[in-house]
């Protein structure tokens, strides 16, 4: 294993310099280190691009964490903190430019986890894992996309290949007119569980949650505020929609739901995307041993919450014990 250790102090000062520093034919696996707890931000066409990773019949992989501490996870509080992208949480990304793609991904066997990405400029999508991309893998991750109506760049994440994974993912729709989750094509079966889409409902309904161009498992994922929740060959259980949209014709469209908004606010002006008190989604999902923790580490319930977030009731207040009534007649001291 060669760690890549990035932040102040540490071998490179940048992501993109660690990236730089992985020869483009893999010889090891490799661990993108993010040891600052930083909002990296960025103006360009595309931000980033993992390109690298020829790989040989065993394979290699590229692992991108944050450090210890250093995640949304270990920092936003449930039920305290608001469930949103929040640069001062953990680690986190950001693009200005328009028309910006600002992650792509042109290689396979990467795995990410626990950081938040956002886009603020009018276009643009925020991960990319492209046509080239098998194996890869992403959990836990918030997306905050500001992307309007812009052909390839409509898409707030936009993934493809054979043996890919979304897990515990949050995707906050501000634009105007943009997708959330797009699965683009291959020969291969994406996994998507516990995905939540989310259009700001400060906006009309607009655009689709989930766009499957292949077959997709799609299970316990929930699409909020979109004109359609999923389209084309999408199979799966427990996907709902908090819209009351129409859903014939789409397989599996028995499990799809018309609920009232399950948000503690979904309008970006107060977003908090916590599941509230009382919402329908809750223990609503059906029990996925592959994935028991959601997407800030609560242990999920069995049958679980739709969604990226485990709702747990606050608990009630705790008093300490009364003590019994002493008998007048009992023994105190002895001789």
């Amino acid at each position: 294993m060669t760690n890549l250790p990035v932040g102040s102090g540490q071998t490179y000062s940048t992501f993109e310099g660690a990236l730089a520093a992985i020869p483009s034919t893999w010889v090891d696996d490799y661990t993108v280190q993010l040891k600052d707890l930083a909002e990296y931000v960025y103006s360009a066409n595309v931000s980033y691009s993992i390109s690298t990773g020829t790989h040989t019949p065993a394979g290699h992989t590229l692992t991108i964490v944050p450090d210890a501490g250093k995640a949304f996870k270990d920092n936003i509080v449930p039920g305290t903190d608001a469930l949103k992208y929040n640069s001062a949480k953990g680690v986190c990304f950001r693009n200005t430019h328009d028309y910006t793609i600002l992650l792509q991904i042109n290689c396979s066997s990467v795995t990410m986890s626990d950081i938040m990405f956002k886009n603020d400029g009018s276009n643009g999508s925020v991960i990319d894992s492209s046509s080239t991309s098998d194996n890869n893998t992403f959990r836990r991750l918030i997306i905050d996309s500001n992307s309007g109506n812009g052909g390839n760049y409509e898409y707030a994440f936009k993934m493809y290949g054979v043996g890919t994974l979304a897990e515990n993912i949050l995707i906050f729709n501000r634009g105007s007119s943009s997708h959330a989750f797009h699965f683009g094509g291959g020969s291969g079966v994406p996994v998507c569980r516990f995905v939540t889409c989310v259009r700001d409902s400060g906006k009309s309904a607009n655009r689709t949650g989930f766009i499957f161009a292949y077959n997709g498992s799609l299970n316990n994922s929930l699409a909020f505020n979109y004109t359609t929740p999923a389209l084309t060959g999408w199979t799966g259980t427990n996907g709902h929609n908090a819209t009351d949209v129409a859903t014939s014709g789409l397989p599996g469209s028995s499990n799809v739901y018309s609920l009232a908004n399950p948000f503690v606010s979904s309008a970006a002006a107060s977003l908090d995307l916590s599941i509230k008190a009382g919402a329908g989604v809750i223990a609503l999902g059906v029990f996925d041993a592959a994935c028991t923790t959601d997407i800030l580490g609560q242990t999920r319930a069995n049958p679980p919450t739709i969604g990226c977030y485990e709702y747990i009731a606050a608990a009630g207040p705790t008093f300490p014990p009364v003590p019994a009534p002493m008998n007048p007649y009992s023994t105190i001291l002895t001789m």
